[in-house]
């Protein structure tokens, strides 16, 4: 199993998948899904939804950035529904309703995306323009802090997003100074590590995910052609795991099963949540191995590809998904 050292992702989790007790990697479904998917497509998701920007410029790439500093918990506490929102008649439900509403709110304020509007963001600001159809938006007060702390940041240390890119010259990882790199070590919300029993589990969802949804919008432009795409892993969030339980490459205790199904909570930085998300980073990767392996001269399929691919086959999953309050995913 080849593992890229610069991203500390997949050997971090590494110790964790070994000593998993309530999650499992079916490596015999592994071989079985890439035999059977080794001739598939596997596109990058063009982002051209109605609730997104349509264009490719810089304004584009700094929505990008700040919606993923935002990109996390669309569902209620309260009734565990999700967020949702009407947005020029069109019903979004999650993060597109989120994308959607902050679409409208910047072609009203085009000084939204800058660091200098951002920094004094405000509670009041944010519920009125990030409401649905059930309320605000979920985490309203822990969005504005990341609001004002990207502002803050954005103004004291870059111009903008687009200064972070070319600062990293076009890099995820740069020997320190990559757009992944940059964002973990100056953006404190970026950083999705935790350390169990002593030992440190990173797993930098958001980080990896901006940069790779602005290469997918960007793809064929000739802008923003990162030269290390393919060192990513997958974004471990609440519905790539589904994805992989329906190929049965992720197998549950029927502990776990139970927690889930009953839609109970699962604590932050927990062993069963690290558990999860620990498991889906690697089989995602091996996966990547196997299937790439049998490809036959087709075009390698990288963990942007094929983390689109399970997003999509999560959502489409009629089964719960599990329940943990954070600011990572």
């Amino acid at each position: 199993m080849v593992i890229n050292l610069e991203n500390p992702v997949l050997t971090s989790v590494k110790w964790f998948v070994d000593n998993s007790r309530h999650v499992k990697i079916n490596y015999e479904n592994i071989s079985k899904v890439a035999e059977e998917n080794a001739g598939s497509d596997f596109p990058y998701p063009s982002w051209d939804f109605d609730c997104l920007p349509k264009e490719r410029n810089d304004a584009a790439l700094e929505f990008f950035f700040l919606m993923n500093c935002l990109n996390f918990k669309f569902w209620h506490t309260d009734t565990k529904e999700r967020f949702s929102a009407i947005v020029n008649g069109d019903k979004y439900i999650g993060a597109f309703a989120m994308f959607g509403l902050f679409n409208k709110w910047q072609k009203k304020n085009p000084n939204l995306l800058t660091g200098q509007y951002l920094k004094n963001m405000t509670i009041e600001i944010a519920r009125k323009n990030l409401s649905g159809i059930r309320g605000p938006i979920p985490m309203l007060r822990r969005r504005v802090e990341i609001m004002k702390e990207a502002g803050n940041i954005l103004t004291s240390k870059y111009s903008d997003f687009n200064d972070l890119v070319e600062r990293s010259e076009y890099l995820c990882f740069n020997n320190g100074r990559g757009i992944v790199e940059r964002l973990i070590e100056d953006f404190p919300s970026f950083r999705d590590e935790y350390q169990f029993h002593g030992r440190r589990i990173i797993l930098n969802k958001r980080a990896q995910l901006a940069p790779a949804m602005v290469y997918a919008k960007f793809r064929g432009t000739g802008n923003f052609d990162l030269k290390d795409i393919d060192k990513l892993t997958a974004f471990a969030d609440y519905q790539l795991p589904k994805g992989l339980l329906g190929y049965g490459i992720l197998e549950y205790s029927s502990e776990m099963e139970k927690i889930i199904k009953k839609r109970e909570f699962i604590p932050k930085g927990s062993r069963l949540e690290l558990e999860i998300r620990a498991n889906t980073v690697l089989a995602v990767h091996i996966l990547l191995g196997a299937l790439n392996e049998r490809r036959n001269g087709l075009g390698l399929v990288n963990a942007v590809q094929m983390d689109y691919h399970l997003w999509k086959r999560g959502r489409e999953e009629n089964t719960p998904y599990h329940l943990t309050e954070t600011s990572a995913y």
